[in-house]
């Protein structure tokens, strides 16, 4: 990915402005090591060296992105990452811990 931010960015906010990418709002979120695919964003392959994020989005589309043009696709689209989801710190009678009753 050897262009300049600042390019990428303005890159991946035409292309949702153009509808070439979408701006829906991801459903789930996969990450692993690249396999030489090509990056939604850039167009450049996402490597064996880089993590490549999958954003599944409704009617089973995928994006597959590099972790820079994830970030500029979510500024361009205002989809913010969302926290993590944290359990409750209450317990509930008879709930089990790493499989061992508390």
């Amino acid at each position: 990915m050897p262009q300049s931010l600042q390019s990428l960015s303005h890159l991946i906010a035409d292309k949702v402005v153009r509808r070439v990418l979408p701006s829906d709002r991801p459903l789930k979120l996969w990450t692993r090591r690249g396999d030489g695919r090509p990056c939604n964003g850039c167009e450049k392959p996402i490597t064996t060296m880089e993590i490549e994020h999958a954003l599944g989005l409704s009617g089973d589309l995928i994006l597959r992105l590099h972790i820079a043009c994830e970030d500029f696709w979510r500024s361009a689209t205002g989809n913010e990452v969302p926290g993590p989801q944290l359990p409750s710190p209450r317990r509930v009678a008879g709930e089990k811990r790493d499989g061992l009753p508390i």
